[in-house]
């Protein structure tokens, strides 16, 4: 139901069209660009950096959020994954910090959407902090090629941080 409504309050300028019939890219210029493969067709993807945010907050670490945010419907629940992109992962505690700082802006979303379509909150909603990085650490890079990449998941603060090193993945890892 969240991915339904917010199609119908976000400006189209700050939803992300799928490349193909499942295929969603994700890219920061000059940084990196990262492929979603097999997304559902109901998930919704939003650059929040095309949202922007309160302009009557002032500017500080509080006003720093992830790039994207993906929504969609798994069973009686909607899952929402803020997905921050990086070059390298290495000792990132600013990404990490960006994710944890962009849930007021999906609450606030999440709130909206409730409001317009009139629902109580019945409707669980389950979010996923993502850090994709192309690569490691600025070093030479010297990973292991893997045909199922990791996924490593990290607990920073109060959240659960996945990363993923590569730019490609399914959207069944992103979930999973």
């Amino acid at each position: 139901m969240l991915a339904e409504n917010l199609k119908t309050i976000l400006d189209p300028k700050v939803l992300v069209k799928s490349d193909s019939d499942s295929i969603t890219t994700l890219e920061q210029k000059d940084v990196m660009k990262v492929e979603i493969t097999q997304m559902p067709p109901d998930a919704v993807t939003t650059d929040l950096d095309n949202i922007g945010s309160l302009s009557g907050v002032k500017d500080g670490d509080w006003k720093k959020i992830c790039d994207y945010l993906i929504v969609c419907r798994n069973g009686n629940e909607s899952i929402a994954i803020l997905v921050e992109l990086k070059k390298n992962l290495r000792d990132d505690k600013k990404g990490q910090e960006q994710l944890r700082r962009s849930l007021p802006l999906l609450k606030y979303l999440h709130f909206i959407c409730r409001i317009e379509s009139y629902r109580k909150p019945s409707e669980a909603l389950k979010v996923r902090y993502f850090l994709i990085g192309e690569k490691n650490s600025e070093r030479l890079d010297k990973q292991r090629v893997r045909s199922n990449p990791r996924i490593d998941k990290e607990h920073y603060r109060n959240i659960d941080v996945y990363t993923f090193v590569g730019n490609r993945i399914s959207f069944d890892k992103l979930i999973s």
